[in-house]
């Protein structure tokens, strides 16, 4: 029975439009279509200000992974009850870094924001204890 109604349906419908067909039905709205406008840039533009901008977050991001993976290797050579270790030491280190990350990344983006503040001389003096490098 299913198949016999699927084998009947119209292949065109009060509700459906063909994709290549930018006309409306008859009873539907007209739909103005504009053109998508460019900004000016030739793609080539484009994608050199992406790449400089996603080239260091993608090469840390391949580090990292390259690290855990060499991690991991060394592991398993080690044996099966050192890989275990590793795999649960790893996934209390996961689940913490899920909840650390944001933390410092929204550490990183107000402390200059607080150290710029006029009330606050505990943050210059501690920023002012820092070791310094040695002239040469």
């Amino acid at each position: 029975l299913a198949q016999a109604s699927l084998l009947n349906f119209p292949s065109r419908t009060i509700n459906s439009r063909p994709f290549s067909s930018p006309q409306s039905l008859p009873g539907e709205p007209q739909i103005s279509r504009r053109p998508i406008h460019s900004t000016g840039a030739s793609s080539d533009a484009i994608i050199f200000q992406l790449a400089q901008y996603a080239l260091p977050l993608f090469v840390i991001l391949l580090t990292r992974v390259a690290g855990f993976l060499a991690m991991s290797a060394t592991a398993s050579s080690f044996g099966t009850v050192p890989l275990a270790a590793h795999q649960i030491a790893m996934s209390v280190f996961f689940f913490f870094a899920y909840f650390g990350e944001p933390v410092a990344q929204a550490a990183q983006a107000l402390l200059p924001t607080i150290l710029d503040a006029a009330g606050a001389p505990p943050a210059r003096a501690a920023g002012d204890s820092t070791p310094k490098r040695p002239k040469e």
